[in-house]
């Protein structure tokens, strides 16, 4: 993920869809246009006091950059701590406020100021004015010019959404002048999260500090410093990201110590079926797994269905459901997108639900330290323990028949209904889609069953097999083959989000810290290189003024603390 610097270093070209003047040249030519958009009105460009005010200029007719205003009020709100309903108020109705500046205006501004008990946005620009202002105010009135049509834009719900999400609405508006829009959203700081911990193993001694770890993941989680890796475990979510980016074997999934696995049941994922070839279900893979483990199977693949069942149905009171398919899901939202707890599902994951139902004494494989995690959730007693799934396949490996392709080809799997429900894997793809959501900017749809690993869980990186061949080899399982016992199993208590972007537990301080970091980052080089042990200079910067790393890693730039 590239940083603000990094794009801001590359030149802009918004000539022919600014306000037409040279001065739109480029980004900082954009603040000059700002500026003059101002003097033209006889107006001083309002200015903020203290660090609790952000300012940012919007391009009329600038599509490409559509957005990033009511990001970078979303970031400062996010660090400063401000409950996340009024993040997610705030940034919808920014963002519908920005989009009509670049559809309608030549150029226009966004401020933002946050006091201790509310968000006020106003957003000004040079444009032809509302004639007709209690129309535009109705849902479905439009007056976008087609190019704005075409890109999906001008449906007529930018005003009404804004004042639907509002407090307070003031509209102003002139007639070949512009138009200011002034709203305000109550917020309350949210109450910090005390203790997080993270599922991971990590062994400093075979760390070569390649920053593979740091680079791969999606919540800037990972540090390398002085040779050995680290993690914030408030920003870790317990992906695999990191295990799977990690060469050296350096960062490995924590199961504990090596257990006995006679006369227990073992719950298994669906997956390790389309490990060993066509042949293994027919070739008795549960009774490899009992003579190599000495254990009864317990398939997790019925808890999977009857999940997707559940959920359809969950959604038609509250869609769309973020689906308990992937573990690491719930404590990715929690994380990096509060707002949107109240739309994960409310039951448990397959491997939860099914070490739930084994019970304790029995014999988990995870694929992930995220299902570690589940499936401690299942049992908090302690009583379940946990394998890494190359260590079963290990095991059972040498089990498995060495030839024979007795009913190679299968019985072709049916449908088994996916009607509104968007599959989505990948870390990249699955924030882009959860930000798109959280702004109000994602497709209806009913279930989004997204998965943090390429390929979704057969993708994991302690499973061995191309996920796309597991996945050709589970479509030809017949659906007979799946247990009629499993049942979705509820969550005993939602999903609480995680203040874990919050920079301080004092709001004012936050944003003072916020704005330090601002400071730092704009003096760091914008390489985000990684050599510094942070994935990219904000990073680096936010540790700086975290206290976490002293001033002077980055091998390009000495910056003082």
């Amino acid at each position: 993920m590239r940083s603000r610097n990094a794009r801001n270093r590359q030149p802009i070209d918004r000539r022919g869809s600014g306000c037409g003047d040279d001065c739109c040249a480029v980004f900082s030519g954009a603040r000059r246009c700002r500026e003059t958009a101002d003097s033209t009105r006889g107006n001083r460009p309002r200015r903020r006091s203290g660090v609790n005010a952000l300012s940012v200029p919007i391009g009329g007719g600038d599509f490409e950059h559509g957005g990033e205003a009511s990001r970078r009020l979303k970031a400062l709100l996010q660090r400063s701590g401000a409950d996340p309903s009024a993040v997610r108020r705030a940034v919808i109705a920014t963002y519908e406020a920005e989009m009509n500046v670049i559809i309608h205006a030549r150029c226009g501004r966004m401020d933002a100021a946050i006091d201790a008990d509310r968000i006020t946005v106003e957003i000004s620009d040079e444009g032809p004015g509302i004639p007709d202002v209690s129309r535009a105010l109705t849902e479905g009135w439009s007056t976008a010019p087609e190019k704005a049509r075409q890109l999906g834009f001008g449906a007529g719900l930018g005003l009404p959404n804004i004042r639907r999400m509002s407090d307070t609405f003031q509209l102003d508006t002139r007639i070949g002048q512009g138009t200011r829009l002034r709203f305000a959203i109550r917020v309350s700081p949210t109450s910090p999260e005390g203790y997080f911990r993270h599922h991971l193993r990590l062994r400093a001694e075979r760390c070569t500090s390649c920053m593979a770890c740091v680079i791969a993941c999606p919540t800037t989680a990972m540090r390398v410093r002085d040779g050995s890796p680290s993690v914030l475990a408030h920003l870790c979510v317990d992906c695999a990201e990191c295990v799977r980016a990690c060469r050296p074997k350096a960062i490995e999934v924590e199961v504990g110590e090596p257990v006995a696995a006679d006369g227990r049941i073992a719950v298994l994922p669906a997956e390790l079926r389309t490990q060993f070839g066509r042949c293994a279900e027919h070739c008795g893979i549960d009774d490899a797994v009992s003579s190599s483990f000495a254990a009864r199977a317990m398939w997790t693949d019925g808890w999977t269905e009857t999940l997707r069942d559940a959920e359809r149905e969950a959604a038609s009171e509250n869609a769309p459901v973020i689906s308990a398919q992937c573990s690491a899901i719930a404590d990715l939202v929690a994380t990096r997108f509060p707002s949107l707890v109240a739309n994960l599902s409310p039951f448990r994951s397959p491997i939860e639900a099914a070490a739930f139902e084994a019970g304790a004494g029995s014999l988990v494989a995870v694929m992930c330290p995220a299902q570690r995690a589940a499936a401690q959730n299942a049992d908090p007693t302690g009583l379940i323990a946990c394998v890494a799934i190359d260590e079963v396949i290990r095991k059972v490996r040498p089990a498995m028949p060495k030839a024979g392709n007795a009913g190679e080809d299968g019985e072709a799997g049916t449908d088994r209904g996916r009607d509104g429900v968007f599959v989505a894997w990948g870390a990249r793809h699955v924030l882009e889609i959860l930000d798109r959501l959280e702004d109000g900017r994602l497709d209806p749809c009913r279930v989004l069953e997204l998965y943090l690993c390429d390929g979704g869980c057969r993708g994991s990186p302690l499973l061995a097999e191309n996920p796309w061949i597991s996945s050709r080899r589970a479509s030809r399982r017949p659906n007979g083959d799946i247990s009629n016992d499993a049942k979705a199993v509820r969550r005993e208590s939602p999903v609480a989000p995680r203040a874990a972007l919050r920079l301080d537990p004092d709001m004012a301080v936050a944003m003072r810290k916020f704005a330090e970091i601002d400071r730092t980052t704009k003096i760091l080089p914008g390489r985000d290189c990684a050599q510094c042990g942070a994935p990219d200079c904000s990073t680096y910067a936010e540790d700086i003024v975290l206290g976490r790393a002293p001033a002077g890693q980055c091998p390009y730039r000495e910056v003082k603390s």
